[in-house]
């Protein structure tokens, strides 16, 4: 069963019994340890997932986190649970007091259904105020699915999660800002929209604030109308990918399809976006992969045009190994080794 799969299933789970959880110690029994353990920890290893972790800061002694995972004998994530169906956001101060004295990276803060991520983006050692990601067990996806990837214990590096949670935090402060404009938009933004596509009089602004709202809402839903229509032409989420793929990179089919593949197998150390194919000179017989598109980079080249089908995939201080592969799924078989080059790459 793979991550998302189990995700799922827990979040079934969780649905039946949620509602007989009434205390603390029930909600981390029944939700939060079981949900570190999907994402890989040791909940019964005393030196990977610390209970009670202590966080003493200054002349305040007896401070103590309710857990703390650890990384190389050192404390880099944080967890503080509260009874389910607690409002998350009158505790976040108690968090940030723990996380200052300690080497921890990131913070979590959980009802056991909703998990709220934080780290030190505005001020190193100093937890922000706002989370950088919420994740809902109740509604899982695979979006958020693959962004808590990131914290899985066989792929978690705090560099790039560090770097992530700029990106995330970014994402989730854009989504709240279109809302808001979607419902009320700020005389700012209408000021600014009149400035662009109005010539008369703006001073009644409160006059065109439902035009522009309208406006604004009438662009998404034919955006999100043209997005469909693309799509049903593809038929298929696999053809959606490869059609996208294809028609922006000038790439075969065959190594739009190798590229989804490289993608998919990488999902749970970097994003897909990092990745990208590309061929120096359009009559190349091979394109390479590379992270951050980033030609000292290089995950692997496809030597795909002919009808003998191989990859290369760079060892570290060694020459570039050869792979024939049969038919494009083949790629996978060699995951272990693209996940190797990719994480020697992220640490460099």
């Amino acid at each position: 069963m793979d991550f998302f799969d189990e995700l799922k299933q827990f979040s079934r789970h969780v649905a039946k019994i949620s509602d007989a959880l009434k205390t603390e110690q029930a909600t981390i029994t029944s939700l939060v340890l079981p949900f570190l353990k999907i994402l890989g920890y040791d909940i019964f290893d005393p030196y990977e997932v610390v209970p009670e972790f202590t966080a003493d800061i200054g002349t305040k002694q007896g401070e103590k986190a309710d857990f703390a995972i650890m990384f190389d004998n050192e404390p880099l994530i944080l967890v503080e649970a509260k009874t389910r169906g607690t409002r998350l956001d009158h505790h976040t101060t108690q968090l940030r007091r723990y996380f200052g004295p300690t080497p921890a990276r990131f913070g979590i803060l959980t009802d056991g259904i909703i998990y709220m991520f934080f780290t030190d983006l505005d001020k190193q050692n100093v937890m922000d105020k706002d989370a950088f990601y919420i994740f809902d067990i109740s509604m899982v996806s695979e979006d958020n699915a693959r962004e808590l990837k990131r914290f899985c214990k066989n792929a978690f590096n705090p560099s790039d999660a560090h770097r992530a949670a700029t990106e995330l935090r970014i994402h989730r402060k854009m989504k709240d800002l279109f809302d808001g404009l979607r419902t009320d938009p700020q005389d700012s933004f209408v000021k600014y929209i009149l400035s662009e596509v109005h010539a008369g009089t703006r001073l009644q602004v409160s006059k065109f604030k439902p035009i522009v709202m309208q406006g604004f809402n009438r662009y998404i839903n034919d955006a999100i109308s043209e997005t469909l229509k693309n799509a049903i032409k593809c038929q298929t989420v696999e053809e959606i990918v490869s059609c996208t793929t294809s028609a922006e990179s000038g790439l075969s089919q065959k190594e739009a399809d190798a590229l989804s593949i490289i993608q998919s197998v990488l999902s749970t150390i970097v994003s897909s976006d990092r990745l990208v194919c590309m061929r120096k000179r359009e009559n190349d017989e091979f394109a390479d992969v590379l992270l951050d598109n980033n030609k000292d980079k290089r995950i692997c080249r496809l030597w795909l045009r002919s009808d003998k089908l191989s990859l290369t995939i760079p060892k570290s201080e060694k020459r570039p190994t050869l792979y024939n592969i049969s038919r494009i799924e083949d790629i996978r078989k060699h995951d272990h080794l693209l996940k190797e080059v990719c994480l020697r790459l992220c640490n460099t």
